[in-house]
């Protein structure tokens, strides 16, 4: 087949001419042997007449002929996969992120600066000048410092946005052989090292001396040197996330994730009472010897090379499934039942406790020592019996012959390893016979401490306090009556106060805690998973306004706002049914409904001010910043880590427009202040928590209704400023 050249003078090319010779529509016109009638030719009927023809013969004779490698160049042909050398690959890598890095220059100077305001703000809230050296400004030093850790892990989220936002290019080039997943994840790491130097310094250098820390050079640079590794460490955590999750809104739920996890087992949320100095990290759980302070150092370089070392992986297995070689195997099991053979040991007074963090049974020994017996484990099959640890002060019977005979010690257990030692002596010059009646003649000394083993895996007593109180008219002891019911009726009768009512101070932080972390949690959630969703239908809602289809309000306010309230409200009912009882709040009407309420107004607020940042920002990698500093002030600003009262009066304004301090308190004011009856015992003085309430955070029962219409006015402003950015704004650029 030729063209016929007398009716097409066209000038054609070999593709244009190779498509119409294999068109069905365009081939007859081709077809050159009018003695023949017309037949289409196929792909494979060329291919076999190719082959069949002496040129084809030709060509493949000499294909099958072996090529002499002797005869070509030595650079003709390539073992490797990359054109460059593995050096000249990492360096190219590193010119490449130096450029990237240039280009969002805006980006980092903003995160600096926005750290360095943050650092002002925080320095003149824990300002030296109204920080003194008490029990309960103890506990502002250990929030500033839990604030600047926690501001630097939030301060990674923009990374999270910047990694995603750079992964589709990154597999296109990795997929075309440009170079592999370590050239690029070395790079990454290894330059964003000066950023986290920079912004630790300013920081540090900001704030150190504003909140009035150590003033020794050698404390200072020993802070810095967390703090920037703090910050190494959750810009290659989110780098990591990001490579696994590989979308924002994937990438938002793992990044929340990790970021709750470290909130939770922090160590600072649930938390105990605090004194002065060295009884502060007794009291934190943070007694440990100074040369931890370097196994911490190791920790976090060992977490920094981890998750880069991930986040490389993550790079290089992306889009390859791993085939398990067997069935995977679930087996479960109902109603087990084990038990532990009490070993031969030393006789106990009274009934053992067993605690969790010892994982041991503790007993008081009739020689006055105090005991534990480990527990074995559930798949040990030996047969020897757990070993006896034995501490070695004496706690009872230290002056034997004013022990009372009728009345035993008794060993109480208090919690979290933590026990009270309860023993009758009699007083100075008192015979035991005049002990019982209306004459003071007895003494009630407690002994307060804890337990934990040292390195040596020995028992040892920590926070040891022992009290004395004289006790008129102690009544005997009935015949097997319970020694313990014993000394409450006895202490509550003679000092007029009902122990039943004293809650540990430990317990009610736990739960204040609790319900801060939780809130502050949820409400970040919710606001991170919206932005993605908001940022990626903007583009939508600015084509579709311009062609005119609905108003930019019908959009914003009455489908995008009212679309969320739905979905907020089954988390609601969800979090109620699974966390209100297991945490442990009142079941009575009014506390559940005022529960809901609050918490229904926080995710709202929180899910409309993730919008509003959407409609105020041009892109997702300067909303995440925006939103890193928003959540810092809510942390710094919500009247949990520091009480209002405590807020110097040029931050107070700060503090009353910060959403979160409205939350905590209709939150705080409708679960516990209402307990006039109950008694806790904080900071050395027994106050109802009603009076803590009001005293120590400023919450007032009498403000709710105030506080409840704050409360309900915030998602109400956010979502009327998204429809006003919305309707007036435009970010496109196209």
């Amino acid at each position: 087949m030729v063209p016929k050249s007398n009716t097409h003078r066209k000038e054609f090319t070999l593709q244009n001419l190779c498509v119409q010779v294999l068109s069905k529509k365009d081939q007859q016109q081709y077809w050159s042997r009018t003695e023949e009638r017309y037949s289409f030719v196929t792909v494979d009927q060329f291919c076999d007449k190719f082959k069949a023809s002496q040129s084809g013969q030709n060509l493949t004779e000499e294909l099958s002929k072996p090529y002499d490698k002797s005869k070509g160049h030595k650079n003709a042909l390539s073992f490797s996969i990359y054109s460059l050398s593995k050096w000249d690959l990492l360096k190219a890598c590193f010119a490449r992120e130096l450029l990237l890095m240039k280009r969002n220059a805006f980006l980092y100077i903003t995160k600096a600066v926005q750290l360095g305001l943050l650092a002002v703000i925080t320095g003149t809230v824990f300002l030296r000048t109204h920080m003194d050296a008490d029990r309960v400004h103890a506990t502002y030093y250990m929030g500033s410092l839990f604030c600047a850790l926690l501001l630097l892990m939030v301060n990674g989220f923009p990374e999270l946005a910047m990694a995603i936002s750079r992964l589709p290019v990154f597999y296109k080039q990795r997929d075309y052989y440009f170079y592999p997943a370590w050239a690029y994840a070395i790079p990454s790491f290894i330059l964003k090292i000066p950023v986290s130097l920079v912004e630790s310094v300013a920081w540090t250098s900001i704030s150190y001396y504003l909140i009035g820390y150590t003033p020794e050079a050698s404390s200072f640079f020993r802070q810095l040197l967390v703090l920037f590794l703090i910050h190494t460490v959750s810009l290659s955590m989110f780098r990591c996330v990001a490579s696994y999750c590989q979308t924002m809104v994937a990438g938002s739920v793992g990044g929340r994730m990790a970021f709750l996890v470290i909130l939770l087992f922090g160590g600072f949320i649930t938390v105990s009472g605090v004194t002065l100095g060295r009884r502060i990290l007794i009291d934190q759980e943070l007694d440990f010897s100074r040369y931890f302070y370097w196994i911490s150092i190791g920790a976090l370089i060992g977490f920094i090379l981890l998750f880069n070392a991930g986040f490389a992986i993550g790079l290089t297995i992306k889009n390859r499934r791993m085939v398990l070689p067997f069935t995977p195997l679930v087996i479960s099991f109902q109603d087990v039942n084990y038990y532990v053979d009490t070993p031969a040991g030393p006789e106990s007074l009274g009934q053992g406790y067993f605690d969790n963090e010892l994982d041991a049974w503790v007993g008081l020994r009739k020689d006055g020592y105090i005991c534990s017996c480990q527990v074995a484990s559930r798949s040990n099959t030996s047969t020897v019996e757990p070993e006896w640890k034995m501490v070695k002060e004496k706690l009872f019977l230290k002056v034997p012959e004013r022990q009372l005979k009728s009345a035993r010690a008794t060993l109480a257990y208090m919690g979290n390893s933590n026990f009270c030692l309860v023993e009758f002596l009699l007083r100075e010059g008192v015979e035991f016979k005049y002990t019982f009646g209306d004459r003071d003649g007895c003494v009630l000394q407690m002994s307060m401490f804890g337990l934990k083993y040292d390195r040596k895996g020995e028992l040892q007593i920590m926070r040891h306090r022992t009290n004395s109180i004289a006790i008129p008219g102690v009544p005997r002891i009935k015949d097997n009556y319970n020694p313990s019911t014993w000394v409450l009726e006895v202490t509550s009768a003679s000092m007029g106060v009902d122990f039943a009512q004293i809650n540990d101070q430990r317990g009610l932080f736990t739960i204040l805690g609790c319900m801060y972390g939780v809130t502050l949690f949820t409400g970040i959630n919710n606001c991170q998973s919206v932005m993605p969703f908001v940022s990626i239908e903007r583009s939508v809602v600015y084509r579709e306004r311009f062609a005119g289809m609905y108003s930019p309000w019908a959009y914003s306010s009455f489908a995008q706002v009212a679309m969320e309230i739905p979905y907020v409200l089954v988390q609601v009912v969800l979090f109620m049914l699974i966390a209100y009882p297991m945490i442990g709040y009142a079941w009575t009407a009014a506390k559940f409904f005022w529960f809901m309420y609050t918490m229904s107004c926080t995710l709202l607020y929180f899910l409309y001010l993730g919008m509003m940042m959407v409609s105020l920002t041009p892109n997702i990698q300067v909303v995440s910043i925006l939103a890193s500093m928003f959540y810092t002030l809510q942390n710094l600003m919500s009247g949990f880590i520091v009480p209002a009262p405590q807020i110097p009066r040029w931050w107070i304004w700060l503090y009353y427009i910060s959403p979160m301090s409205w939350t905590l308190n209709v939150f705080f004011t409708t679960q516990f202040g209402d307990d006039n009856d109950r008694m806790i015992v904080v900071f050395g003085e027994t106050k109802s928590v009603t009076a803590f309430m009001r005293d120590y955070f400023g919450f007032r029962r009498d403000l709710l209704p105030l506080a409840a219409v704050a409360l309900a006015a915030f998602p109400i402003l956010f979502a009327v400023l998204f429809g006003y950015n919305i309707s007036q704004l435009n970010f496109q650029r196209r």
